[in-house]
């Protein structure tokens, strides 16, 4: 449940924000993990997401492009432009060094296409919670991997 997983982030973390990654970030869980930060803005903030769908060392920005497609249909906004009902905004791109990012309200949500878990860059996002929300992983032992040495939760 969505709803109960951003709950126990946000009441896990005491004091201050809880960085956040999502290995699933196009799905239902990402997508509400993109909700409850434009609601709880001072308590969780994601700052990191991959999907497996996206194949950006195939497609490119092509592969960035339909990811925002998704978060145009869930937001109903556009790029570059202010929801002026939510006044949601975002944005996305790619850094000079490859790496792909999307953007709302301003916040930085870093986006891979790592097919193994165990090599997403969680701890150069400084990320104390990462969520696996594929349900391709399968038991939780197998997920172990994808926590050494981080995150710190």
């Amino acid at each position: 449940n969505p709803s109960r997983a951003v709950g126990v982030i946000i009441s896990a973390q005491a004091s201050g924000k809880a960085r956040v990654a999502v290995n699933g970030s196009a799905g239902r869980i990402g997508i509400n993990l993109i909700r409850a930060q434009l609601q709880y803005p001072r308590k969780l903030e994601l700052v990191a997401g991959n999907d497996t769908a996206f194949d950006f060392a195939k497609h490119g920005k092509g592969a960035l492009r339909d990811f925002v497609t998704v978060l145009e249909r869930e937001f109903n906004v556009t790029p570059r432009t202010t929801d002026s009902l939510r006044g949601t905004t975002f944005d996305y791109g790619q850094d000079e060094d490859g790496q792909y990012w999307i953007s709302v309200n301003g916040n930085r949500i870093n986006v891979y296409n790592e097919q193994k878990p165990e090599n997403l860059p969680w701890g150069a996002n400084q990320v104390d919670v990462a969520l696996e929300a594929t349900g391709a992983s399968g038991p939780a032992r197998r997920l172990q991997n994808t926590l050494k040495p981080e995150p710190r939760r």
